[in-house]
């Protein structure tokens, strides 16, 4: 069951910022095409190839298991550890994870796309925001079990790269789903 605070906002009104995001997002748009959802099988993750030191793909193997499956560099270097092969849900702390779990439920299930401003601190005190622009892919079958995130940052201590981002509830309050 969906948190109850979930809403949704057309689609054509999705509009970020970033530069890269808003190119990933066309990107996304174009392979679509027509269809409500471009399928996995005609993404090349090459595509996109000056955006994927800033992405992260995740394979939703189960409602409680979203494993990271590609961790961008840059994503790397900013908090300091590759989060590939992880179960990204574990990356929220206790209080947060249930909801993260609907959230990514959600963007699979309704289908959505989902945008949000990441805000935090990094684990050594530095602060760290970033645009983050969440897409979900069909399976030949019409399931959706991949996301791709486009994880922009526009603040960001380059003194301390090797600092862990610590997640909590307050820096994802702001995130807003699209209808597809």
């Amino acid at each position: 069951m969906l948190a109850p605070d979930f809403t949704y906002h057309p689609f054509e009104e999705l509009r970020p910022v970033q530069p890269k995001n808003i190119e990933v997002l066309e990107f996304w748009k174009k392979l679509r095409g027509e269809a409500k959802l471009p399928l996995w099988s005609d993404f090349d993750p090459l595509d996109i190839i000056n955006h994927l030191t800033n992405s992260m793909m995740v394979h939703c193997e189960s409602k409680e298991s979203t494993r990271i499956i590609l961790f961008g560099t840059r994503l790397v270097e900013t908090i300091g550890i590759d989060l590939t092969g992880m179960n990204f849900l574990d990356v929220f702390d206790d209080s947060e994870k249930p909801h993260s779990i609907e959230r990514t439920y959600a963007l699979r299930s309704r289908p959505a796309a989902g945008l949000t401003k990441f805000i935090g601190k990094a684990a050594n005190g530095s602060p760290f925001e970033a645009e983050v622009v969440t897409l979900p892919f069909a399976n030949d079958d019409g399931s959706i079990d991949r996301l791709l995130l486009s994880v922009t940052e526009y603040i960001y201590d380059r003194n301390h790269p090797n600092s862990v981002f610590v997640v909590n509830k307050k820096n994802l309050d702001d995130y807003r789903f699209y209808d597809l």
